[in-house]
């Protein structure tokens, strides 16, 4: 009787075995290795009382409209409790800001000059991408800080509201009028119609301010442009787009509401969604040589050497 080659039989099975096994792995790399696509959120599930603190000496760094644009995209996708490394692909915070990758890539680099964020790159097998972290008032840190932050809520952003101010101006000016603004509890119930019974909602147990939708301000138009560098003939188009997208209301005497939230135009997503111009790898843009990496993320190089 013929000998059975037990040893080639299963060479030969395990041989078909990896080759079933590699086109699915294959396909399994494919998807993991590429770009994740930017959806944004559908209203539902926006979480309207997510936020930040944002501190208000920010505004004291000279930063360019683009870096402002770009700050509150990073922390709102910070964790508020914990200094941890998150990654964010630059093609969605390009959504976010409604900005460039060109803009992405200089901006982040200021807000790392200024302290306010820190950046590192990692590889993954085939796979380039920047993890980040960003500077700004945490929980354990409020106390100290008291008087020195306002909040920012993470629903402008998410909204798309914050990508469909195209005038930078327009986002520079809401973080000014933010940082300037204070609650008056008075005038609040007055305008808002709080009988005095109800004022006592307006505070929660630890006597900080709570459920208010707006905040009242009324330092000058020229103050409000000088924190942010803005001139003060290019302000009225900024005023009229924060007007249109519910983020303030103008009063006469020079009185502003400043709110908290949107109150609140939806944004549908087929609106939100504006094309951004991709770069290409080897594009030169000011000089410097852009790579592309495997997520999308941009690397500058100039002279040969990478500039990190």
């Amino acid at each position: 009787m013929r000998k059975i080659k037990r040893e080639a039989i299963r060479r030969d099975l395990r041989n078909q075995r990896e080759k079933k096994k590699k086109p699915l792995s294959d396909y399994f790399k494919q998807v993991y290795d590429a770009t994740k696509e930017f959806n944004w959120p559908e209203k539902e599930g926006i979480n309207v009382q997510k936020h930040f603190y944002f501190p208000k000496d920010v505004l004291e760094n000279s930063l360019s409209k683009t870096a402002l644009a770009l700050y509150p995209v990073f922390c709102s996708c910070a964790d508020f409790k914990k200094d941890e490394w998150f990654q964010l692909p630059q093609q969605h915070i390009a959504r976010l800001a409604g900005v460039s990758i060109n803009a992405v890539v200089k901006g982040s680099r200021e807000l790392e000059a200024a302290g306010l964020l820190e950046r590192k790159k990692k590889t993954e097998g085939v796979r380039h991408f920047y993890l980040y972290r960003a500077a700004f008032v945490r929980q354990d840190m409020m106390k100290d800080y008291k008087g020195g932050f306002f909040i920012f809520h993470a629903c402008i952003i998410d909204s798309g509201i914050w990508a469909k101010l195209k005038k930078p101006r327009a986002k520079a000016l809401y973080l000014a009028l933010r940082s300037a603004a204070y609650f008056d509890p008075d005038l609040y119930a007055e305008i808002e119609g709080i009988d005095d019974e109800g004022k006592n909602d307006i505070y929660n147990v630890e006597g900080e301010y709570r459920n208010r939708k707006w905040d009242f301000c009324h330092t000058t138009l020229s103050e409000l442009c000088r924190m942010v560098g803005i001139n003060r003939s290019d302000i009225e188009p900024a005023l009229e787009q924060l007007e249109d997208y519910r983020l303030i209301e103008k009063y006469d005497h020079g009185f502003f509401k400043v709110y908290l939230k949107p109150q609140f135009r939806w944004v549908e997503a087929a609106e939100r969604e504006e094309p951004i111009k991709p770069i290409t790898s080897g594009e030169v843009v000011d000089g410097r040589t852009m790579i592309i990496g495997n997520d999308g993320s941009v690397d500058i190089i100039t002279d040969g050497e990478y500039m990190e």
